[in-house]
């Protein structure tokens, strides 16, 4: 008995290993504590505006192409007899539209076809955004400070403390560049 997915509604799936996981938590402050957005906003830094900024940095809207320099290095490249494993894979687009729900808001998906949206799943890492805390949403102060979380799911070869690294360096670089504290 297994709690897996399956590849389509006729189609079981053999697992026989699964992406590990690097959580990261960001923090970003601008004050000591909570500032009046009609007295002081325009005129300081803002930890949520710098947030949003810093997180928008990560992956490319549209594609889901990690954006984070030498994330990729150690990813094997994609073989022909890959390739060909994917070929005859039974799944249907259209149809994964609709049990992921997507079908009825946007109709589309990151990738065109079977193999890509199948090796995005599978083969090659990805980053999700899980949301930013800090901020009460019911006032309207600017929040001294606030914290993103994200996830990246890692493949073979690639070592967690160079992921570490290399999502440090990124951070600390698009960081700089809003100059805040």
């Amino acid at each position: 008995i297994s709690d897996n997915y399956w590849l389509g509604k006729n189609t079981p799936c053999l697992t026989y290993g699964l992406r590990g996981l690097a959580f990261f938590e960001v923090t970003v402050k601008c004050a000591e504590q909570d500032l009046h957005s009609g007295v002081l906003g325009g005129s300081v830094h803002e930890a949520m505006n710098d947030m949003v900024k810093l997180l928008s940095t990560l992956v490319e809207s549209g594609t889901g192409k990690i954006c984070i320099d030498g994330i990729m290095d150690d990813v094997r490249t994609v073989t022909k007899e890959e390739e060909d494993l994917y070929t005859d894979i039974d799944f249907d687009l259209e149809e994964f539209k609709h049990e992921t729900r997507v079908k009825t808001v946007s109709d589309s998906l990151l990738k065109k076809d079977k193999m890509s949206l199948l090796m995005g799943r599978w083969r090659f890492p990805s980053l999700s955004i899980h949301g930013i805390v800090g901020a009460d949403a019911s006032k309207t102060c600017i929040s001294a400070h606030c914290t993103g979380k994200f996830s990246i799911r890692l493949v073979p070869d690639q070592d967690p403390e160079k992921v570490k690294k290399v999502v440090t360096a990124h951070l600390e670089k698009e960081f700089a560049k809003v100059r805040s504290l």
